[in-house]
């Protein structure tokens, strides 16, 4: 059996990879069915997606799971809408609300509705059968700030790393790129509401944001950025962050260690173990939190 993972509320970096690694996810069509899939369900889960990135052999998504006071109008509109998706749609019963609430406040509910719903479509359009996915997701709890900030960059520059694209804002199938191709097309796009972008004016939030994860692509190519202060436009809106740090770490995948439960402080893990009812390892506080990067997505 594999070792069970930490599913608190909170920060979680979760990827998904197909079976055997095949570049089943690479055509436009199935990263839409995936868009569209974590579109829906983010209405009806108690979810919220901070960033995402389909590429061609395995998902990413960074997600926050919350759960607020029980809302019984709320819950049935959930539970309603998740009903249109269904061939035989069940009324909605005020007994049922504890354990819908339950299932609609769990992450691993929320991605195994994504998933099995992925490779039952997968199929369908492609007149096959069998398993899409290699084995169930991974995830990881992210601490708030400046160790969530940098897994939503290691998330948007998916694709800059596997080399196909320089800017990732030029990748469609990921939030940056999603952002900005909204932006071209005159709507308001959805940027993530994370506690070190919140400072950001609502009018310049999405440029703000996409010219960020551009600059930290750069950076990545070009050391001597690194050691410069940040531009005026981001740290004038509270965005202040090591930037040499960030891309080391980036380089290092240390974003994507998936031997880890939990990415960040040390206190932040011995915290979030606690919370869960874990035992807290014997250990040094300085080992408590992060590991060796191993090589990830």
């Amino acid at each position: 059996m594999g070792r069970r993972r930490l599913k608190p509320t909170g920060f979680h970096h979760v990827m998904t990879r197909t079976a055997q690694g095949v570049f089943w996810l690479e055509e436009p069509q199935v990263k839409e069915i995936f868009n569209d899939l974590v579109d829906f369900y983010i209405q009806v889960y108690y979810i919220e997606d901070l960033a995402r990135n389909c590429m061609s052999n395995h998902t990413h998504l960074v997600l926050e799971v919350s759960q607020p006071e029980i809302d019984i109008d709320d819950l049935r509109r959930r539970y309603e809408l998740a009903q249109t998706r269904l061939v035989k749609p069940r009324p909605f019963r005020k007994e049922m609300a504890e354990n819908i609430y339950k299932k609609y406040t769990d992450l691993s509910w929320f991605m195994w509705e994504i998933n099995r719903r992925m490779a039952v479509l997968y199929n369908e359009m492609k007149g096959t059968r069998g398993h899409l996915w290699g084995a169930r997701f991974k995830n990881v709890v992210v601490e708030p700030g400046e160790n969530l900030l940098r897994v939503i960059a290691y998330v948007e520059l998916n694709s800059v790393r596997a080399g196909m694209v320089e800017d990732p804002s030029d990748f469609p199938y990921s939030s940056v790129g999603r952002i900005k191709e909204q932006q071209e097309q005159g709507k308001k796009p959805k940027v993530p509401q994370i506690p070190l972008l919140e400072k950001l004016p609502e009018e310049t939030r999405a440029k703000t944001y996409v010219d960020f994860m551009r600059y930290v692509a750069i950076a990545q190519t070009e050391p001597d950025l690194r050691l410069q202060p940040l531009p005026i436009h981001f740290t004038r809106h509270g965005i202040e962050v090591n930037l040499e740090a960030m891309c080391e770490a980036l380089e290092s995948r240390e974003p994507g260690n998936w031997s880890n439960l939990i990415y960040g402080s040390a206190e932040f893990a011995e915290k979030t173990l606690i919370g869960a009812g874990w035992l807290v390892p014997m250990k040094k506080p300085e080992e408590v939190g992060q590991k060796a990067p191993l090589e990830a997505a």
